[in-house]
């Protein structure tokens, strides 16, 4: 994928898929990893699209995926005490 590109999908994007990692962890910080690696998923898949709404649909899906990834590892678990 040319940079030019990836540059262009970032801005069209960007935002989209920054609001959907906040919206599921309520963390500026893992929201901004997410964005990321999404991001650079797309740069080393760099996958053929039909139209922009279909690189909007992947690139939330691969969002969705990283923030599933991040709940799923193992310092992420938050184990609360059992009440007396």
């Amino acid at each position: 994928m040319e940079r030019e590109e990836a540059a262009r999908l970032v801005e069209a994007h960007g935002q989209a898929v920054y609001r959907l990692a906040y919206a599921r962890t309520g963390s500026r910080e893992d929201a901004e990893d997410i964005t990321q690696e999404t991001f650079l998923r797309l740069v080393r898949a760099a996958p053929a699209f039909r139209d922009e709404a279909h690189c909007r649909a992947w690139l939330l899906h691969v969002a969705m995926n990283c923030t599933r990834s991040l709940f799923r590892r193992p310092w992420r678990r938050r184990d609360l005490p059992l009440e007396e």
